[in-house]
């Protein structure tokens, strides 16, 4: 309850703080996939709206997601604007194979500019996820999927590929060379931590002329760890 505000949803875990007598509540402790899929078939939308953020953040075991990716899919029909956005972007965030064909209609049909972006970023997510299961398979033609998502128009795919690359090994060196000189800088950053942590020395003169270029002062810090570490 929000003073003079009525009611709102919190998806996860938090406290609130009565400020009246310092009272805590702690909230969404208590949260589960079977809590909030019947309310996708709410007729209030900020029902449904909840419902389609929460199920992509709670739905973890094969389970729950084969509970909630079917649901969110029919969601990408929804009516309303919000509920389809939503239930796009928790199915990236699950990332379930299951979604991909459902995402990519609506990636180029959908009426809404921003459901379309959504959607879009997803399938990215799914794909990377994809080629992360093919990785863990010892399938190392899945560094040439992930040298492709470092492309990506979207920048959570391109780090989300590059968080996944960390179990490439020496296989992924080329493609995290390759990453340094992403636009987005925490993309940069990561890319020369997982090649200090793979310490493979190929890439020393890449770190080092990278740093020569870069002009973020965080990115700088990880870069020069980076050769520090590499260089014993």
């Amino acid at each position: 309850m929000v003073k003079d505000h009525g009611y709102t949803y919190i998806c996860g875990c938090g406290t609130v703080t009565d400020r009246r007598d310092d009272k805590i509540f702690r909230l969404g402790y208590g949260d589960s996939v079977d809590k909030w899929l019947p309310l996708m078939k709410s007729s209030d939308q900020l029902d449904r709206e909840g419902a389609a953020q929460a199920l992509g953040w709670l739905a973890k075991t094969k389970e729950d997601k084969d509970k909630a990716v079917p649901v969110l899919i029919e969601a990408l029909s929804d009516n309303a604007m919000e509920v389809r956005r939503d239930s796009a972007e928790s199915l990236g965030r699950i990332g379930d194979s299951r979604a991909k064909e459902s995402l990519e209609r609506v990636a180029k049909d959908d009426k809404d500019d921003w459901v379309r972006e959504v959607a879009e970023e997803s399938v990215g997510l799914i794909e990377v996820k994809i080629a992360s299961d093919k990785l863990a398979n010892g399938d190392k033609t899945a560094i040439a999927e992930f040298s492709k998502a470092l492309d990506h128009k979207w920048f959570l795919v391109r780090r989300t590929a590059v968080e996944f690359l960390a179990k490439g090994g020496s296989e992924a060196v080329e493609p995290l060379i390759t990453a340094l000189k992403n636009d987005d800088s925490e993309v940069r950053s990561n890319a020369a931590k997982i090649l200090a942590e793979i310490g493979d020395k190929q890439a020393l003169e890449p770190l080092k002329s990278a740093l020569a270029d870069e002009k973020d002062e965080d990115v700088k810090k990880a870069l020069s760890e980076a050769i520090e570490k590499l260089g014993k």
